[in-house]
């Protein structure tokens, strides 16, 4: 059982992030404050954030061309309104939670990497929440996921708990077992939920990881797989991976001060030995974890049905990030900032409002707000998300004309920011991968199409190579994103790095994260699970 460390900004030494199970409990305390006319006053809210998920791989965006993955998101999308162009805040889970948590992006936070946590005073949703008389519980897998009490996540919640992967998880696959229990990862919420008075309000919130790389839950029969990266994906926490791994995390695979030959981990470079074949099996995996995840979300609709509150309760499906599988020459995430990777499936289920649909564009950061208008609740200042109850009302007004996308898993030089900025018709992307290319592109920098003003320099004689930048720009309107058009649009580069500079500018120390030190054993969790980057 992991002891919780508390954060405080005057602490001699920072705090230690380490793996292990989590169950932290605090008393709920009475309202103090009165919702008054909302919407959906005295409604329960239940948030399931999804790691690592596509937004083309859920049935209810049409772009699935099988039998759905996802019937149960499906049918609250059906119920709901589903928004096309949502992004993420990061390209790594934990800026992406910090955001949904806050409703600020990574810039006003300063959680932008691993090794930084939220400080004490940046509020969150559920520490609002509780001043209004809700219990609010978060649950989730011991896994380098961010949610954890030590990133300062925990705040607020009455209930968090972390338990080990479930055997029917990709974390959790080398447990003994039996791999065919579905939803085992819901089991904490759903018995949270079951335990709850009916006539008090409350905030559920599981973040899964059923479909997060490596994907597979079952080892892979002798013969079955003649392309090897089931088995691959399988062996993955046994390959011998360590820090030059390549996964999640910095699967663009330049995103570190690696040189080229150590960027070639086994299983990334087995996939592209294999060729489209591998790429097939590996896709086809992703796809499975998908459908499993669906189940853990089942899991918690059918606990809270089970209360007799589902018809009061506001429902949000969100991926903290996606996945590239090959788009671009990126195989995970973590590195680029690509359709497949920040472009995000949201669903937002508010009772006695009609379904619907809209391409308005929305960020992460605009969750919190919405939910605290739902129920009646007062947005904290310095927030930067805006209520998205006039499009959930049928409303075609923009409600914000740029989104960012901040930071990386990889502990940059402070002169190295990456990220993108999404201001219709455009996206801006400044990121440690190249803006497009396969094959060879990606296992030799060399070989990589130039960035924007120039190729990526050679690392010196003797030295780590310079970590550089690469500058893509893309129209929104063309989601492969294959041709760059930066060097076409220099003033829309200008522009839209303008309106970062300036955000950034800004929020200039509006809050200073708390810096966390990595627990060697944590390190390698995260190094088993894919992420790769230099560690404070």
């Amino acid at each position: 059982m992991l002891a919780l460390l508390l954060f405080s900004c005057t602490s001699e030494e920072p705090t230690t992030v380490r793996g292990g199970t989590v169950d932290l409990s605090q008393p709920v305390v009475e309202s103090t404050s009165d919702a008054g006319q909302a919407l959906c006053a005295g409604c329960d809210i239940l948030v399931v954030s999804i790691c690592s998920l596509r937004r083309d791989h859920v049935g209810a965006y049409g772009d699935w061309p099988g039998e759905s993955l996802t019937p149960t998101i499906d049918a609250l999308a059906a119920e709901g309104v589903r928004f096309d162009q949502a992004y993420a805040t990061s390209n790594f889970t934990l800026a992406s939670l910090t955001s949904l948590l806050t409703g600020r992006f990574g810039s006003s936070t300063g959680v932008l990497r691993w090794g930084t946590g939220l400080s004490e005073d940046v509020p969150t949703l559920p520490e609002v929440l509780g001043y209004y008389g809700y219990a609010s519980g978060a649950f989730t897998v011991d896994a380098p996921s961010g949610l954890r009490p030590e990133y300062g996540l925990a705040r607020g919640f009455n209930r968090f708990v972390v338990i080990e992967p479930p055997r029917s998880t990709p974390d959790g696959r080398h447990r003994e077992g039996e791999a065919d229990v579905l939803a085992a990862t819901a089991a904490p919420v759903s018995a949270w939920l079951a335990e709850q008075p009916p006539d008090k309000p409350l905030l559920a919130w599981l973040h899964t990881r059923s479909a997060h790389y490596p994907f597979v839950i079952e080892e892979p029969a002798p013969g079955s797989d003649p392309t090897g990266v089931r088995r691959l994906l399988w062996d993955e926490a046994d390959s011998g991976l360590g820090s030059t791994s390549v996964g999640p995390g910095m699967a663009g695979e330049q995103g570190t001060a690696l040189r080229p030959e150590e960027q070639l981990d086994p299983v990334t470079h087995g996939v592209r030995q294999a060729g489209p074949a591998g790429l097939k099996v590996w896709k086809e995996a992703y796809a499975e974890s998908v459908a499993r995840m669906d189940h853990d979300v089942a899991a918690v609709i059918e606990a809270q049905r089970a209360r007799g509150r589902l018809d009061k309760t506001i429902v949000v499906i969100v991926a903290d990030h996606g996945e590239s599988l090959g788009d671009n020459g990126e195989m995970l995430h973590g590195g680029g900032y690509f359709d497949g990777v920040v472009r995000v499936p949201l669903v937002i289920r508010v009772p006695g409002l009609a379904p619907g649909r809209t391409d308005q564009l929305v960020s992460q950061v605009d969750l919190m707000p919405t939910l605290l208008e739902l129920v009646g609740a007062v947005l904290p200042a310095e927030a930067d998300g805006v209520s998205l109850i006039g499009l959930l009302r049928g409303g075609r007004k923009a409600v914000r004309g740029t989104a960012f996308s901040e930071g990386g898993p990889g502990d940059m030089p402070k002169e190295v920011f990456p990220g993108a900025v999404i201001s219709p018709p455009w996206i801006l992307m400044r990121q440690t991968t190249p803006c497009s290319g396969s094959g060879p592109g990606l296992l030799d920098p060399a070989a990589a199409p130039p960035p924007h003003g120039g190729p990526p320099p050679s690392p010196p004689k003797g030295g780590e190579p310079e970590i550089r930048l690469f500058t893509c720009l893309f129209d929104l309107k063309q989601p492969r994103q294959e041709r760059n058009q930066a060097d076409a649009h220099p003033e829309v580069v200008e522009l839209l790095q303008g309106r970062w500079d300036g955000y950034r500018d800004a929020v200039a120390g509006r809050a200073v994260p708390n810096q966390l030190k990595l627990d060697p054993e944590f390190v390698e969790l995260l190094q088993r699970t894919g992420y790769d980057f230099t560690g404070p």
